[in-house]
């Protein structure tokens, strides 16, 4: 259809149809819109805001102002016909963009919907050539868009504008047989979709992705807007497309910037944060595990200010490429900050998956890079948390693996450390009071020696006990281990404390023993900061012979995690202390990530069964476990402790399991030490 044709229908459509500048002044407009608000004596001037009436102007302005900002708009309204009367319309406000999709005017269509307008009849649209204005033919002749109309009862293209060609690249005869065929498959049902909305009487604004004759693909603006007969009756389909392909390609090289690290190219802090967020809010089937892994780079700074900005984002950029290529489908590696990098993992079947992984990472960064000139090794602290047990939030998981990353960076390079909930220092004013007074409670000797009893489930007899110790704080009163040993560990001054309580406890050993009161080996923690010490055996050793107590009298607690971080300095460590007999407990057993290869490789005398299988010991499953520790125990010659023992019920049940000693409130709490004393000099419970 050429473009007189085109021209033509807009003259003589049904409706009043007009194009408005920025201004919402009137620029051109078709017969019925002169018919409906015009005469020899009004020209059809000035502002359409004129045409409305005055209870309508402000709501129109708004419309007109989001028709500006490139939203079509569709409203009902009351305007005044020519003859100074109210009637009621339906009015339509469509953007007009220019090439580079900026608003220059306002295409609109007024359909009066009052009786003493519309003829009641169905109104036939002639074509023909008519003569127009030139200014006015430029204007519908060179817009960058593709107008058309198509007759639903004919199911045939009633009009096509010549943008058709600069849209498409097809001519409308080639178009005319399926004009579908262009549309891009993954949007085709959308398009049906929206297409049975406009059918039901919605104008729609959407965008779609066709193919170009010359098999480009383009994305496209869609305004469909359905248009009615004098019965009420959707008889046409009006659309205008747009192409907004350079638009979308700007658009997603600026959405590729604000979420994408300009040096490495992968995901930024934003991008990881709502990628954590996504995961967390998608169905409970695709989150059956859910990760984070938060990593510094240890002294990049001191990399940066050697070798330059050039040669540190080639190291960023190997980095992060070496890192994805150890990663699976099931991960998202992200930079968030100049040497923070974030890892979100999911979907994997390993409990212990998060920490294969962090030893992978840290394996992998034992090789150097090579920039240049320069061999360049780097090593990598890193922080585990895991949903839902360490947050339901993408702000709490991401807080918590920082709390844990800054624990690993206090062990030392190429550590990780796994979020646990009292790694939280920043809780209130009392947690930087006890910081602030760790050095000085050393000194002045304000720490404590507690004692819980372990017996034996066969004769009921204390045959053991573990030390407690608690810190007699002068403002905040009797504190205990779990508020102020992370606080410890992070500032260093654990391994005085720990040294502290080895001293004290081997001189109450050789005090009881001097005045006739049996004693029974005590259990001490020992922290990972001070196991990975070279010289801890030395002090050991050194109090061993400075009290000369027997070594048998001693036994260090440690943990499943502290096991994943030895070395084989550690590992010699311990095969010392068996060597001299001095035992070593694993504790917490069953909550860690320690495999069993690790009670094969260090001398454990005994496991310690934590207390939340205890207590939980109705639950068949928590019964299995114990059922399953013990016997796995009882094969490999070591001794068996359940913690937390608090119930008649709990006892029998470990008993029967022929477990070997129990601990729990049951038969005592931590004790002083003079109370304690009590307790052995009558020999049981």
């Amino acid at each position: 259809m050429g473009n007189n044709s085109f021209i033509a229908l807009y003259d003589n459509h049904p409706d009043a149809v007009f194009t408005l500048d920025l201004e919402g002044n009137i620029i051109n407009f078709n017969k019925s819109f002169k018919r409906i608000f015009g005469n020899e004596d009004k020209e059809c001037t000035g502002n359409f805001q004129e045409y409305f009436d005055e209870n309508f102007q402000e709501k129109s302005s708004n419309f007109q102002q989001e028709a500006i900002k490139g939203v079509a708009q569709s409203y009902t309204a009351t305007l005044i016909n020519k003859n100074g009367q109210p009637i009621s319309a339906d009015v339509k406000y469509i953007p007009i963009l220019n090439n580079n999709q900026q608003v220059t005017g306002i295409f609109g269509i007024s359909k009066v919907i009052s009786d003493d307008i519309q003829s009641g009849k169905e109104t036939n649209i002639i074509i023909k050539d008519l003569e127009f204005p030139e200014d006015f033919k430029d204007i519908f002749n060179n817009l960058e868009v593709w107008f058309w109309s198509f007759d639903l009862q004919k199911n045939n293209f009633l009009l096509s504008s010549p943008g058709i060609e600069k849209i498409t690249g097809h001519t409308l005869s080639e178009l005319r047989a399926s004009y579908l065929s262009i549309i891009h498959p993954e949007d085709k049902e959308r398009f049906f979709e929206d297409h049975r909305k406009v059918l039901e009487g919605v104008s729609l604004n959407e965008n779609y992705r066709i193919f170009h004759k010359n098999g480009e693909l383009r994305w496209i603006k869609t305004q469909l807007f359905p248009a009615y007969n004098s019965s009420g009756n959707i008889f046409r389909l009006d659309v205008i497309f747009t192409d907004i392909t350079e638009y979308k390609k700007s658009e997603e090289m600026i959405k590729h910037i604000a979420y994408h690290d300009y040096f490495t190219n992968i995901p930024n802090r934003r991008f990881f944060s709502e990628k954590v967020t996504t995961l967390i809010g998608s169905p409970p089937t695709n989150k059956k595990s859910l990760g984070i892994l938060y990593m510094v780079l240890g002294h990049f700074k001191n990399i940066n200010s050697t070798v330059g900005n050039t040669t540190r984002d080639k190291l960023l950029q190997l980095f992060a490429h070496r890192i994805s290529k150890i990663l699976d489908n099931d991960s998202f590696l992200a930079r968030l900050g100049s040497d923070e990098f974030g890892l979100i993992i999911w979907n994997y079947s390993e409990a212990d998956y998060p920490i294969k992984l962090a030893e992978k990472i840290i394996e992998k960064l034992k090789n150097p890079f090579f920039i240049d000139q320069y061999e360049m090794y780097i090593s990598i602290s890193i922080g585990i948390s895991s949903f839902p047990t360490d947050g339901d939030t993408s702000e709490e998981l991401i807080k918590n693996s920082e709390e844990a990353l800054y624990r690993a960076k206090v062990i030392g390079k190429n550590k990780f450390q796994i979020y646990s909930s009292f790694t939280n220092l920043n809780t209130n004013n009392k947690i930087f009071s006890l910081e602030r007074d760790l050095k000085e409670a050393i000194k002045t000797n304000q720490f404590l020696v507690y004692f819980q009893p372990r017996v034996d489930t066969k004769t009921g007899k204390i045959v053991s006990a573990e030390a407690l110790i608690r810190w007699a704080h002068p403002d905040w009163g009797l504190i205990t281990p779990k508020e102020f040993i992370p606080l410890a560990e992070e500032n260093g001054s654990i391994i005085e404390i720990e040294d502290w309580v080895l001293k004290q406890i081997c001189h109450y050993i050789k005090e009881w023993e001097q005045s006739g009161t049996p004693p029974v080996p005590i259990s001490l923690n020992k922290s990972p900061k001070v196991i990975l010490r070279n010289d801890w055996t030395t002090n050991i050793l050194s109090v061993l012979k400075e009290t000369n107590i027997a070594p048998s009298l001693l036994e260090f607690e440690i943990t499943e995690t502290a096991l994943l971080q030895t070395n084989e300095i550690v590992k010699r460590a311990f095969d010392l202390l068996q060597e001299v007999g001095i035992r070593v407990a694993l504790d917490d057993f069953g909550t860690g990530y320690s495999s069993l290869t690790h009670l094969k490789e260090y001398p454990i005398s005994t496991i310690k069964i934590d207390k939340s299988f205890v207590q939980n010991i109705s639950n068949h499953r928590d019964n299995i476990i114990i059922k399953s520790i013990i016997s796995l125990a009882k094969g490999l010659e070591i001794r068996v402790v359940a913690e937390g023992v608090e119930t008649i019920e709990q006892l029998t049940f470990l008993k029967q399991q022929m477990c070997d000693e129990v601990q729990g409130y049951w038969f005592s709490k931590p004790l002083p030490k003079a109370e304690f004393e009590k307790l052995l000099k009558k020999g049981n419970t």
